[in-house]
């Protein structure tokens, strides 16, 4: 059965690739090759960071596995297999740390991915979800869905920043944390008579999907900022950039969602440019990108959103 899936993950790789055309998988190439050439250096200069951000990503991913059930049921070292997996997507920085000679690094972790690996799905309460979820519109079902998954985390990283708010990194890791989870909403699109309720012309729906992103981003970060500025004003400046950062890259995650949307599907093609919006959060030069992508992404959702939605224009 482990071999079976192994081959089903390549075949699923393989399609992904398929599906994005021979331009969009060498600009994918090219993307990578230069992370890989960020990693292998940031892998001598600043391991330790570079762990932790591997790690969160990780994490993030973990514990929004949709197969983990099926891989406890059929698969016999179901934590061995994922801790395989996600020492394949960190293949870069594994192999920087052996080359650099970081051997304590890298024992760290892959311990930590190894214990990851068995950690439990995350349980989800009613208390929890109605914290999070009764004050955001109906409209904004990807966020409502994203928090009822995700809520044990968000609690008690909000209230971790808020405790430990007199240090001067606390908020600022937290809010780049909690800013990374709404990265993940977009990615299914929802079914199509979800889409028409809004009876809405493509353009003045992507024009509310995005005032109704950032509304609820920046008020769920509004709180965190201003204790932030009460115990350190004179870096005022950095959840600001934080935060205009991150609503440039929500903004481009909502019309790449609705640029290859197919109801209650996720996109191949999507999943890669995804990446791309992540990938920029830590290597800057990608930055310029997102906008230039974000408008090209915008034309592309009006057409094909237009032939759904040619009855509201």
């Amino acid at each position: 059965m482990q071999f079976q899936l192994i081959k089903i993950r390549f075949l699923q790789s393989y399609r992904a690739l398929r599906d994005m055309g021979i331009a969009r998988a060498l600009f994918l190439v090219l993307v990578l090759s230069f992370v890989v050439f960020i990693v292998y250096n940031a892998a001598n200069q600043h391991p330790a960071w570079l762990i932790v951000l591997y790690g969160l990503l990780i994490a993030l991913t973990h514990f929004k596995r949709s197969d983990r059930k099926f891989l406890q049921n059929y698969i016999r070292y179901d934590g061995i297999l994922m801790t395989a997996e996600y020492a394949i997507v960190a293949a870069p920085l594994i192999i920087s740390l052996i080359i650099h000679q970081n051997f304590l690094h890298l024992a760290s972790f892959l311990c930590a991915i190894f214990a990851l690996s068995y950690l439990p799905p995350m349980q989800n309460r009613q208390l929890r979800t109605n914290i999070l979820t009764s004050k955001i519109p109906k409209q904004a079902y990807e966020w409502k869905s994203g928090l009822r998954k995700g809520s044990l985390i968000i609690i008690i990283i909000y209230f971790a920043a808020m405790a430990t708010s007199f240090h001067p990194a606390a908020i600022p890791i937290s809010i780049f944390i909690l800013s990374v989870l709404p990265l993940g909403f977009y990615e299914k699109g929802e079914p199509l008579h979800m889409l028409l309720a809004a009876e809405m012309p493509p353009g003045a729906f992507l024009l509310h999907k995005i005032t109704t992103a950032l509304k609820i981003y920046s008020l769920a970060l509004l709180p965190l900022i201003l204790v932030y500025l009460i115990f350190n004003l004179q870096y005022w400046y950095i959840p600001i950039i934080e935060v205009i950062i991150f609503s440039i890259i929500i903004v481009y995650m909502v019309m790449l969602k609705y640029a290859f949307y197919v109801p209650n599907e996720k996109s191949a093609a999507s999943q890669v440019f995804l990446s791309l919006g992540v990938l920029s959060i830590f290597i800057p030069v990608l930055l310029p990108l997102m906008p230039v992508l974000t408008a090209y992404f915008y034309n592309k959702a009006l057409k094909n959103l237009n032939p759904l939605m040619y009855d509201y224009h």
